[in-house]
């Protein structure tokens, strides 16, 4: 339907006030804590699915930035997207993912992929990143093992296609 349910996702993700780096475009983000971003998320489409460690981190430049690697906490979702696949193969391989990971939801970018979102918070980093390595080798987007690369934000806005990121599949019981 056409209700807005941004707030409930993230609530339901990010459970607590913490520290949220999201964005309305690929160059444009913030980190603040949770609360703050309550009922101000509706234009937003991106981002980070982990938890962050401070409002700003330090860029491999030596940046500032609310959006580095340095400032993003432990992986929470493993977020796998495929680009070049048609929808029913990428639906077909999420669900087959999900019998290695607990998939908690899809989300449509407003275009082309679905973005599956993995339950990874109490695996190691060394099975995280076979599970990417595996999802890799079947055709995912490997840009979404950067610790700090965002992700389209569930229910979130895409203005280029005038399109909300509809979440077509929910699982709570997978948090």
């Amino acid at each position: 339907d056409d209700e807005e349910r941004i707030d409930q996702f993230i609530d339901a993700l990010f459970p607590g006030n913490p520290l949220l780096c999201i964005g309305s475009k690929q160059s444009s983000f913030n980190t603040k804590p949770r609360e703050q971003w309550r009922g101000a998320c509706d234009k937003m489409q991106f981002i980070v699915p982990h938890e962050m460690t401070a409002p700003l981190g330090r860029t491999l430049r030596g940046k500032s930035s609310p959006r580095t690697n340095a400032n993003t906490g432990r992986r929470c979702y493993q977020v796998i997207e495929f680009d070049q696949l048609g929808f029913d193969e990428q639906a077909a391989i999420q669900v087959h993912l999900a019998q290695k990971a607990p998939l908690v939801m899809a989300v449509m970018s407003g275009n082309k992929s679905l973005h599956g979102w993995f339950n990874v918070r109490n695996s190691t980093e060394k099975l995280q990143l076979k599970f990417m390595r595996y999802a890799v080798s079947l055709g995912a987007d490997r840009a979404m093992w950067t610790l700090s690369q965002q992700a389209r934000l569930p229910d979130g806005y895409r203005p280029d296609k005038q399109k909300r990121h509809s979440v077509i599949y929910f699982n709570p019981n997978n948090l």
